[in-house]
């Protein structure tokens, strides 16, 4: 049995404009301060079809989004995407116990979107050296890397000059 008020979130996901199946998707909201807070999960159909059944109230707040887990147009294996979609449409509905409805139609995964973030676990971390050093006293060449990393030179003192 569902609660009287209902707001219900649907799409369609779709990868180079075919069906994509078994996407995550997650509900969320950000708090007053900033804070997100997790309300619900799913996964699309075959047909890329995924849908949100959830109490109105919680969706009222205007910060509500869904969160579109995916790897589509990924060539690297293990690499896959994160995308943001915010819920500012609301529909009425006159169906009880549907009070509203917020329909996402159709989302195409292979577009490059503003905000799409690629995470690829795999991957070893490449970090700068000097990141530690203000970017105003660092101009070194990749030969004086190679130098200081493979060389047996048990003391060396590098002066950095300001640029």
């Amino acid at each position: 049995m569902y609660p009287s008020n209902l707001a219900l979130v649907s799409g369609t996901t779709l990868c180079l404009n075919r069906p994509a199946p078994n996407i995550k998707i997650d509900l969320l909201k950000k708090g007053v301060y900033g804070q997100e807070f997790f309300l619900k999960e799913t996964q699309s159909s075959n047909r890329g079809f995924f849908q949100f059944r959830i109490q109105a109230d919680k969706l009222e707040h205007p910060r509500a989004y869904i969160k579109i887990t995916y790897n589509c147009g990924s060539q690297i294996p293990g690499c896959y995407y994160t995308y943001f979609v915010h819920l500012n449409k609301r529909i009425p509905e006159k169906s009880f116990p549907i009070v509203a409805s917020y329909k996402l139609n159709n989302i195409e995964l292979g577009k490059k979107y503003f905000g799409r973030r690629k995470h690829c676990p795999n991957q070893p971390i490449r970090r700068n050296f000097f990141h530690f050093f203000p970017r105003r006293y660092v101009q070194i060449s990749y030969e004086m890397v190679k130098f200081l990393f493979f060389s047996e030179v048990n003391f060396l003192v590098i002066l950095f000059k300001e640029i």
